[in-house]
């Protein structure tokens, strides 16, 4: 027999539709790109309410289900206020260093974390209809969803001293801010490498995590292309 992973690249999305009993064997594919099994999952779950034919009260149960999720995770700050959550790359060793920058200035608690592949980051991002693959840290607060640059100084304006002073570049025009994040962002992991075990294992931010997600080392959509 032949598997999806034989299969060349524009055959694999209709062969991993095609191939029923592969899909048991949690290998997925998205127009030819290998995806985790948590993303396609998430994917899955959109597709089933649209496609249901009360996909409007279907997709209303399952964004109260998640929205309800959410708040039990994320729970209220010191100051009463909702959590917000943070999104960030798993594999990022500078998403980890800013990481371990908010939380000694959280002193109101007011941010937890997922990462991005994660199957809860997996379920905001489809909620919020963002690219299941974005490469940005986002940041859910109120409702209201920020990527890149605003993300970034959205979450340091909350922060205790001169940090929250960052937050005053949002004056700069979001294009100008963007283009600045994105061109860190597309050589982090050749400045700085993937994160390390110390990194992820801190107590102090594994206690504010409220999903996890381990890369897979053979798992080629985990490979970096930076």
């Amino acid at each position: 027999s032949v598997s999806i992973a034989q299969l060349c690249p524009p055959c694999r999305g209709t062969g991993a539709m095609a191939a029923a009993p592969l899909l048991a064997e949690r290998t997925y594919f998205v127009n030819g790109r290998q995806v985790p099994a948590e993303a396609q999952e998430a994917r899955e779950l959109v597709a089933h309410a649209m496609a249901s034919p009360s996909s409007s009260s279907t997709e209303n149960r399952l964004q109260q289900e998640l929205r309800s999720t959410l708040e039990k995770k994320l729970g209220t700050s010191s100051d009463g206020i909702p959590r917000r959550l943070v999104l960030f790359d798993g594999m990022c060793r500078l998403c980890f260093g800013f990481l371990a920058v908010v939380v000694p200035r959280d002193s109101l608690d007011r941010f937890r974390f997922a990462p991005l592949q994660s199957k809860l980051g997996q379920q905001v991002l489809a909620w919020k209809g963002l690219p299941l693959d974005i490469d940005s840290v986002v940041l859910i607060r109120d409702n209201e969803v920020f990527v890149r640059s605003s993300a970034a100084l959205n979450i340091l304006g909350e922060l205790d001293g001169v940090a929250s002073a960052l937050s005053y570049l949002t004056i700069i025009p979001r294009p100008l801010r963007d283009f600045g994040y994105e061109m860190v962002a597309k050589s982090r992991y050749v400045m700085l490498g993937h994160a390390t075990e110390a990194q992820k294992s801190k107590q102090e931010i594994t206690a504010r995590m409220v999903d996890t997600w381990e890369a897979d080392p053979d798992d080629p959509s985990h490979v970096c292309k930076s």
